[in-house]
This record gives structure tokens, sequence and C-alpha cells, in this order.
């Protein structure tokens, strides 16, 4: 009997050692180490329910049973195509996280490049493409996951071939020179420039220049003179040439500048009056190097124009004349000033401008002294020092004088003013002064009221 119960004692301990190396155990349990490679959530071997693991606050610790979780990684494949949806070899990207550049991949002969991460969330950046080719998934966001590891990126070839989507550029980027470019024989390319505006030349009998649906040809001597009138910097104007011979011809491009634009103004001269046809919205630029100190005045008797003052030198802008007979400006030896001429004549609801307006203009400058007096009409807009006077001839009609500062003294004739007194009536030919009585420089602006109409 007792080596029965002996034998007992003996099976039941080599039952249990059994159970523990079959599971790889250890621990309080029959089974502490689970495998569940079917991943159907019980254990290979005891069959017991296994934690499914969860991280809420991403800390790579399971939640429930508290275990080191290890990260994923997923394989990940990125296909580069172009536009006709062929592979791009050598495109060269990054896939970044927090402002690094995790990986960096190239793409080989299928356009192809592959790489092991983490799941996630990247940015890419392309660092190398073709020369002329962009990507409109540069800078764009991915996130890897174990359902997402296949990607299509495009590379998109930009190279100017003559074509109304790709035109050729007028000038060389990097060098500013311009363009030269063979047109084949009986064909038409197509041609951007960006600027303002300026004339087109090109010196060759057999080509043809297309501009906004007009066909100009060459003149007697073989010359192409375009005006190409864009107004704006950032404007890109496109334009077509054609060859209208049997041979191919190597075309280059060269552009005058217009005169009266902001880049190549007229020289102005004093006292000299400037006629210009302006069309709406657009302007005639005049450049004026100051010889003397004094008041600047930009006067017209064009009842539309707008004359501005600018002083390239000081950047100081003058109110500009908008219908008024004049526009003043305070100036020192050496300023350079621009004057631009426009007119208040608004486009038409279509946007186009079909008729010019004459605008006149003269430049002026005065002392303000007794013997070398300002000329003012119905009203001015000047700047004056602290404590300055000014002296002024009238050349307005006749009407009552009105000032719009209370520290301000005006003399005429032995009478004098102050703000908002309309008792003082004024006539052409008039001489008076203006004293600012202010301890502070500042704008004095001086109006005449005239009668009303019987």
């Amino acid at each position: 009997m007792k080596k029965f119960r002996l034998f007992l004692l003996l099976l039941s301990v080599a039952l249990v050692l059994v159970s523990l190396v079959a599971c790889d155990g250890g621990g309080t349990e029959p089974c502490t180490a689970h495998t569940d490679l079917d991943e159907n959530g019980t254990c290979d071997t005891c069959g017991e329910a296994i934690c499914q693991h969860a991280d809420v606050n991403n800390d790579k610790i399971c939640d429930v049973c508290r275990i080191t979780l290890e990260e994923k990684k997923v394989d990940v494949t990125f296909t580069v195509l172009d536009e006709a949806g062929a592979p791009v070899e050598g495109a060269e990207f990054t896939l970044n996280q927090d402002d690094e550049a995790v990986f960096t991949l190239t793409t080989d002969a299928q356009g192809k490049a592959t790489c092991q991460a983490l799941e996630g969330r990247y940015l890419i950046i392309f660092t190398s493409l073709p020369e002329n080719w962009y990507s409109n998934n540069n800078y764009s966001n991915i996130t890897v996951s174990q359902g997402t590891s296949t990607f299509q990126l495009d590379a998109i070839d930009n190279t100017p071939n003559g074509s109304l989507e790709k035109p050729y550029p007028s000038e060389n980027a990097e060098t500013g020179l311009p363009t030269s470019v063979t047109i084949s024989a009986g064909q038409k390319s197509y041609f951007s420039t960006k600027g303002t505006a300026r004339y087109l030349v090109i010196n060759n009998a057999g080509l043809k220049v297309i501009y906004k649906n007009s066909d100009y040809l060459p003149s007697a001597d073989g010359e192409i003179r375009v005006l190409i009138d864009s107004t704006e910097a950032t404007t890109v104007t496109l334009f077509q040439i054609e060859n209208t011979t049997d041979s191919d011809i190597l075309v280059t491009l060269a552009f005058e500048t217009v005169p009266g634009t902001q880049e190549n103004p007229h020289v102005a001269e004093l006292d000299t009056v400037y006629e210009e046809q302006v069309l709406p919205e657009e302007s005639v630029y005049y450049e004026l190097t100051v010889t003397n100190d004094g008041v600047l005045m930009a006067s017209s008797d064009s009842e539309l124009n707008d004359i501005g003052l600018y002083n390239k030198t000081t950047y100081e802008l003058a109110n500009s004349t908008r219908g008024k007979r004049a526009s003043y400006m305070v100036v020192k030896a050496g300023d350079v000033i621009r004057v631009s001429i426009s007119t208040t004549t608004k486009k038409s609801g279509l946007g186009q401008a079909t008729e010019k307006d004459t605008i006149n203009m003269r430049l002026s400058l005065f002392e303000g002294t007794e013997l070398d007096p300002i000329v003012v009409y119905e009203s001015a807009t000047i700047t004056f020092k602290a404590n300055q006077t000014y002296y002024f001839k009238y050349e307005g009609q006749n009407g009552d004088v009105v000032v719009n500062s209370s520290d301000v003294e005006f003399s005429l004739a032995g009478r004098q003013t102050t703000k908002n007194d309309t008792g003082l009536s004024i006539s052409t030919g008039d001489t008076f002064a203006i004293e600012n009585k202010s301890a502070t420089a500042g704008d004095i602006i001086f109006n005449v009221i005239l009668p009303e109409e019987e």
C-alpha cells in the first residue's frame, strides 16, 4: 500500500512538470508564457484568453497588463510616376518627423523606393528631381499603418517646349539674357514674359509675331516691333512666334524698355509743359532731380488730371491732384522726384479702355519768399515747418479764403483771418502770406470758396 501511494504521488508530480514544460511556464499559473500564433485571442498551449494590448497614451506599455510593447514596423513602398504614368528613376525624397529626416529614399528604374517604417505620420520632402521637374506631393503628409503601406507620388516635367502649357521663357531666369530658341519650319512656339510694358524686337523677315489675336509682320528692313503692354510687374504675358519659311530658324528675343514707365521714366525739366495721352488706370512717369531747396508744384489745367509726386530720396508722397489744379511738395537740392500722370477716368464695366485722355503737366519750383512766392489755385496742401512763413501768389478764381488750422495766421494786404473764417475775400493776382504759429511742423490746407452761380 505504501508503494502504491508513493507511485501516485510521483505520477502527480510528473504530470505537473510535463504541463509546465509544454507551455514553457514557471509562474504561479500552469501557463504564464502564452503564445498566440493563430491570433485568435487564446493561448495556443493552454487555451487561456490572452490580453488584447491597448496603448491609449502611446507610452509603449500595455494599459491592461503593463508589459512593454514592441513597436510595429511596416514594409512601405513608394512609386513615383510622371504625367504619362511612366516610372521616374532617380527621384530623391525624405520622410520626416519632428523636422528631422527619418529616411532618405531614391527611386529605382521602376520608379520604386522601399523602407521599413514605424507606424505614424510622415512629411514627404523632395530633395532631388530632374531639372525643371516638380512634384505636387512635395511637402505633403502621409500616414503609415499596417493597412496603408503603398503610396503613389507624382513628378511633373515642366521643361519649356513652346506649347501653351509650357511656353519658352523670354529670358534666362538666372542670367537675365534673352532666350534663343530654334523654331522648326512652318511651326509656332509660345513664349512668356513678365514685367511692365516693353517692346519685343525681332530682326528676321521669315518670322511673324502673334499677340492678343493680332499678327505683327516684318517691316521693309525685316524688323518686327511689338509693344507688350503689361501693366503689372508680376503679370505673365504670352505671345507666339511663327516660322513662315520652309527652314528652321534660330530666334533670339530682344526687348526695349518703353519710355515713360517706372523703369524708364521721361526726364522732366522745370517750367516745361508736357502733354500725355493716358488710358484709364494707367500712368506715364517722369523724373526730376531738384537743383534748389523750395516747394515743388505739379500743375495741370486738364479737368481729368491725376498727378502724383513721390520723393525717391526721402520716400515722401504728396497728395495727388485728382482733378485739382496743383499738388505741392517741399523739396531739397539733390532730391529725386518721380511724377506720375494719370486720369481720373475709370475703366468700363467690361474692364476695357477704348479711349485715352489728354493730360498736361508742368513742374515749377518756388522759394516761397516775397520775391518768389508760391503760385496757388483754389486748393493747396503744403507742409510747413514750425513757425515758418510762406508767401503765395493766387492764380485761381475770386472767392473767400478758408484755412484748416487755428495755429495759422493768414495775411492779405494788411487783413488777417484764422481757421474757418470765410470773411476774407481773395482775387486773382493777390499775394499773401501764411504763417505757421505752431511749435510743430504739419500740413496746412488752403481753400477758396467760390461764389454760387446765379
